[in-house]
């Protein structure tokens, strides 16, 4: 029964991912959920996620942030992202290179993080525009469906959603 509990996880789990991929595939222009597949690439996902939890770390999970950094780098090679990892692996066991790395300015690190999050927040927006279906919901039940264009014109909910994510980004 307890197993029960993680369902819901793991559904929530699925849909980032997907949307994840979704979002990079917009990115690079290449669909990944074919090529190499969202059956792989959820495949990988649970096994790293089995993996680091036997040795005690956290559940993998896609992130944002990865299509964000992609996005304005526009570097989507995996072995270019294996190395900056290998690299940044390496740099927490050696001294000088943690100490150069604190010594950049927070707000080098803060105009950084607002170009990452605002491609974070472009690319859920292309997401939404290019949806051929999307399921608008009101307290737990179904508003509207449709998609962006078809929504913006009937569906008073998602009007109001698209206005106040346009107020946020403006703010």
């Amino acid at each position: 029964e307890i197993i029960l509990l993680f369902v819901p996880v793991a559904f929530v789990t699925i849909c980032e991912h997907t949307s994840e991929h979704k979002a990079l595939s917009a990115v690079i222009g290449t669909d990944l959920t074919q090529k190499p597949g969202l059956g792989h690439t959820l495949m990988g996902d649970g096994a790293a996620t089995a993996l680091g939890t036997l040795i005690g770390a956290m559940p993998n999970t896609s992130y944002g942030e990865s299509v964000g950094t992609t996005g304005f780098s526009k570097i989507c090679s995996k072995y270019v992202i294996t190395l900056a990892a290998i690299i940044m692996g390496i740099a927490a066991f050696i001294g000088p290179l943690q100490a150069f790395l604190v010594s950049i300015p927070s707000a080098i690190f803060g105009g950084c993080a607002a170009i990452l999050y605002g491609y974070i927040t472009l690319s859920g927006i292309r997401t939404i525009k290019d949806s051929n279906r999307i399921i608008v919901l009101e307290e737990g039940k179904i508003d509207s469906i449709g998609n962006y264009k078809e929504l913006v014109k009937e569906s008073e909910v998602f009007k109001e959603f698209v206005s106040s994510q346009k107020k946020e980004v403006l703010s």
